[in-house]
């Protein structure tokens, strides 16, 4: 009988601890991920080469790491 109980111990912190990293670790993990690529990317897409002016640069780039930053939550199953 203890080790039934004991059995039952360790499936339940198995449980809770994989409760805790899809809840808590991994959106934390892609939201990381996201961030960079979609800087990456969107500095990557707008450069200086090829939008000299800094205003409307900054502009592109800003909505264009909106845009990078939502299609990648939502590929990873997350809402934006």
């Amino acid at each position: 009988m203890r080790k039934l109980y004991i059995f039952i111990f360790f499936v339940l912190i198995s449980f809770a601890m994989g409760i805790f990293y899809w809840l808590a670790i991994r959106p934390s993990n892609v939201v990381k991920k996201c961030h960079e690529q979609s800087l990456q990317e969107s500095v990557w897409t707008y450069s200086y080469t090829s939008y000299p002016d800094l205003e409307e640069r900054d502009k592109l780039q800003s909505q264009a790491y909106k845009d990078y930053y939502n299609s990648c939550l939502k590929k990873n199953g997350l809402n934006p």
